[in-house]
């Protein structure tokens, strides 16, 4: 998940200030007012840096109200919010020259209650949202070169919601820790298709072992330069007057001929500290493939194909001692992230091959239905109320429509 935007995510609960929600009963209490059903409105559009013309920007912004509609038709009235939804065109294409991404998000304010009336907090604490043409609520932090091919990293698989892949992004805990904020991703792509494909484990070692020997050029260099060679002459020097100082306080000349066997003993040439030096550093990247090796034994031919799953995706970057494969989250039935632990992230590569080049820039080609919640640390951050709504919100979202909004 992005943390720039989820940062501003905070427990409404907290807020001193409130918007009066009409209609509502008064006087409340806390309690009561998680009950409340609250409504839905609209606010400003936002557009930045759209790859399509003006006009196609309002054309597309126009098309955007059946999205909104299905988001309210999956919580028309949720217990404890209150909803305000908006539009936007923003970002570069996932791919070259491809489709324009665009939105229909839905912010969640909780209802408080404020001298007894029912009010809306001043910061969302929830979202909702469709996304066409991109993988941002998918993806986790950065984009990484794998093979040569520009490679996100996505959140962990959760196993499927209502038929269609699901995926959770790594959580991020703002204002100092005092909550998490969590997201589940459903991608709606056309049927037997997507529009990335997972780096395999096969490509994932060969990759590594690629990055392996590139550090290893790296840090040979590095290891050179530490370790210069200076001419015979200067050497000899210096060993002379090294072996002078060395043996200069010695009692006797019994003393002075062990000081000075040893002193030759342990004297390096230039030469030699550097062989020694590179040897030490060879070693190193040397252990590095011999670990990939084991990795790679672990696993058959039709394993290797499978998708490689890290818990660190900047593993990729460098050839790290700790290096492995991570198993996949478990089914979300069963645990969500925020019951700790690490869990596999897949990266994958955008395939260019599932855009129609024949569609229209501002056609949706595939989507993703996201739902953001927040839970504070006095409550282990876990909120069983907004977890509900996240469950009532995928039972209620209509999925098939929105995937017979796909550009054939």
């Amino acid at each position: 998940m992005n943390s720039n935007l989820v940062s501003a995510l905070v427990l409404s609960a907290l807020l001193a200030g409130s918007v009066p929600v009409k209609g509502a009963d008064q006087p409340c209490t806390p309690e009561s007012v998680r009950s409340v059903r609250g409504s839905w409105s609209r606010t400003a559009d936002v557009i930045v840096g759209p790859v399509i013309s003006a006009y196609e920007v309002q054309a597309l912004l126009g098309s955007l109200q059946a999205y909104h509609d299905l988001l309210q038709k999956a919580l028309p009235s949720p217990e404890g919010f209150n909803v305000v939804s908006y539009s936007s065109v923003r970002g570069d294409p996932l791919v070259q020259n491809g489709p324009q991404a665009f939105e229909a998000t839905a912010g969640m304010y909780r209802l408080v209650c404020t001298n007894g009336t029912v009010g809306m907090a001043t910061e969302y604490a929830g979202q909702m949202a469709i996304m066409a043409n991109d993988v941002w609520h998918m993806s986790g932090i950065g984009r990484f070169d794998i093979g040569g091919k520009k490679a996100l990293a996505l959140g962990s698989p959760i196993g499927s919601i209502r038929g269609y892949p699901a995926f959770e992004p790594e959580f991020s805990s703002p204002l100092s820790g005092t909550i998490n904020v969590y997201e589940w991703v459903v991608l709606v792509a056309r049927p037997g298709q997507s529009p990335f494909r997972y780096v395999t484990r096969k490509e994932m070692l060969d990759h590594m072992r690629a990055v392996c020997e590139k550090d290893r050029v790296q840090a040979l260099a590095i290891a050179d330069e530490a370790n210069p060679i200076r001419p015979q002459a200067v050497q000899d020097a210096a060993k002379a007057k090294g072996l002078q100082e060395w043996v200069a306080s010695a009692k006797d000349e019994q003393q002075r001929q062990r000081w000075t066997e040893r002193y030759l003993s342990d004297y390096r040439t230039d030469e030699q500290k550097r062989a020694a030096a590179r040897a030490k550093t060879n070693a190193g990247f040397d252990a590095f493939l011999a670990r990939l090796k084991t990795i790679e034994s672990r696993y058959g031919a039709a394993q290797l194909q499978e998708p490689a799953l890290l818990n660190d995706p900047t593993a990729t970057l460098h050839a790290r001692p700790n290096f492995d494969f991570a198993p996949p989250k478990g089914d979300r039935h069963t645990c969500t992230i925020s019951c700790g632990g690490p869990h596999g992230k897949p990266l994958v590569v955008a395939d260019e091959r599932y855009f129609h080049g024949t569609a229209a820039r501002s056609a949706p080609q595939f989507f993703t239905v996201s739902f953001r919640w927040s839970a504070p640390r006095q409550d282990k951050y876990r909120d069983a109320k907004f977890e509900q709504v996240r469950d009532d919100f995928f039972k209620g979202f209509d999925f098939s429509a929105l995937a017979g909004m796909l550009a054939k």
